[in-house]
């Protein structure tokens, strides 16, 4: 039986246990401009190129990307700093939400793209997932953190504004490649033309007419550029501008996708 002396002690580290997510828990510093390099690992002229880059794309688009690296999460977990900072800079305006913010946390080592609501259905989870590991990953592994960040971003605000094509994401390792996809076809028509052979009257005409026009009609069909945008993804042109950048009220659900290099 515990005894009231002891139940004030458990009832205390219980408490603390409780509280313990919250004492670790970081503020979301302030936005103070599309690049918010608190870890410093960009140089000077890769922080104000990207910035001019996000403020052309805040200013011709509805979508609006921020980034945001810190030195260390303290304890803190990504997901959680993440969507708490894109809650509190609200990027995208309010009503579209095509809102993005990449958050790199240096001695973790771990990085996070949050979508907002109404990036979600073009900045797809696997989307940011490929983003990670195809440019972000590579370009941390060798040390080339501007580069990497600079290049994520161009990729993001292209998929978000309809302009980024789909061989910029990369090749996803663990999903099917194109090759395979030939195969498993090749090896498909193989397997219907033994059919026709072992039994030429069960397989007439009207199954192959219906069969080859749904084959036919898919060539082409994932090669081109995402639908409509505007040209971000064409290059890092456009006037410096000189607006203030702040968050426009978009809203943000928990979407995106996070990874390590």
């Amino acid at each position: 039986m515990v005894t009231t002396s002891r139940r004030v002690p458990l009832l205390g580290a219980a408490i603390l246990l409780f509280l313990c997510p919250a004492l670790c828990a970081l503020d979301p510093p302030p936005l103070k401009g599309p690049v918010n390099d608190l870890a410093y690992i960009m140089s000077t002229a890769e922080r104000e190129e990207l910035t001019r880059v996000l403020l052309d794309l805040d200013s011709r688009t509805d979508a609006q990307i921020g980034v945001l690296t810190i030195p260390s999460l303290e304890g803190d977990d990504i997901e959680s700093f993440s969507i708490r900072t894109a809650e509190a800079w609200q990027l995208g305006n309010k009503g579209t939400d095509l809102g993005a913010l990449l958050v790199v946390a240096l001695q973790e080592r771990e990085v996070r793209i949050e979508a907002g609501y109404g990036a979600e259905g073009t900045l797809t989870d696997a989307k940011c997932g490929l983003i990670i590991r195809n440019i972000i990953a590579p370009a941390f592994r060798s040390g080339k953190y501007g580069a990497g960040i600079t290049e994520a971003c161009r990729v993001i605000g292209g998929v978000l504004t309809g302009d980024a094509a789909p061989e910029e994401l990369g090749q996803d390792e663990t999903g099917p490649s194109g090759a395979g996809f030939l195969t498993g076809l090749f090896f498909f028509i193989e397997f219907c033309i033994i059919l026709l052979l072992i039994n030429p009257f069960g397989w007439r005409r009207p199954f192959f007419s219906f069969l080859f026009p749904f084959l036919f009609a898919s060539r082409g069909r994932g090669s081109g550029r995402f639908s409509g945008g505007s040209g971000f993804g064409g290059g890092f042109g456009g006037s410096f501008g000189g607006s203030s950048f702040h968050g426009g009220g978009g809203g943000f659900g928990g979407g995106g996708a996070s990874g390590r290099w």
